[in-house]
């Protein structure tokens, strides 16, 4: 025996059939108006054009110099010396540092005057990073902060900080540690000076 579908439609259904058009009609103006507010949000307003990219084409370091009493030849040498600070620094991110690898890495040796100065700096950095509790040895950001010139221009302190995660058992957030570093001039080239001030 088939139902008759033709008959009147009990008030049960009709309510059920209500609600749903009524949620079916919301669920749409919600998505509409929401996609309407994303695009407004991200659409560049009328007749503005986008800005050029600012290149920087001085540095801080040689903005300071170009303020202190230095001949040019110290200019030059400070100016060269904050870049190498910064690729050394770079090349200690993301790297385990208590690893024979990072040890062995000659690109890091390359900024010591010997293998004992190398030697002193790194079993330092490495104990600094575990007391600190860095996840692995490892800091996943290392940043040169700023460059302090001391008398004669032939020495510098540079303060770096390191960034990672923490080590230790249910410490979601970020281990901070910062280091005061010397930087010395001779045989004409710039070197780490092991040892804290």
């Amino acid at each position: 025996m088939k139902p008759d579908l033709g008959g009147p439609v009990p008030n049960s259904c009709r309510s059920l059939m209500v609600i749903l058009l009524l949620a079916g009609f919301c669920v749409g103006c919600a998505n509409s108006s929401w996609r309407d507010a994303w695009e407004d949000r991200f659409a560049s307003p009328p007749g503005l054009t986008p800005l050029p990219e600012i290149e920087i084409v001085v540095s801080e370091l040689e903005a300071d110099l170009a303020r202190t009493s230095f001949g040019e030849v110290e200019r030059r040498s400070l100016t060269r010396m904050s870049q190498l600070a910064k690729i050394f620094y770079q090349r200690l991110a993301h790297r385990r540092v208590n690893s024979i690898s990072t040890f062995h890495d000659p690109a890091l040796r390359e900024f010591f005057h010997s293998k004992e100065a190398f030697a002193d700096y790194y079993a330092d950095l490495v104990q600094a990073l575990d007391i600190e509790h860095f996840r692995a040895n490892r800091p996943q950001q290392v940043d040169l902060l700023s460059l302090h010139v001391e008398e004669g221009a032939d020495r510098l302190v540079a303060i770096v900080a390191f960034r990672g995660d923490n080590a230790l058992p249910l410490r979601f957030w970020s281990v901070d540690y910062s280091r005061r570093d010397i930087w010395e001039y001779s045989d004409d080239r710039w070197w780490i000076i092991p040892g804290k001030l």
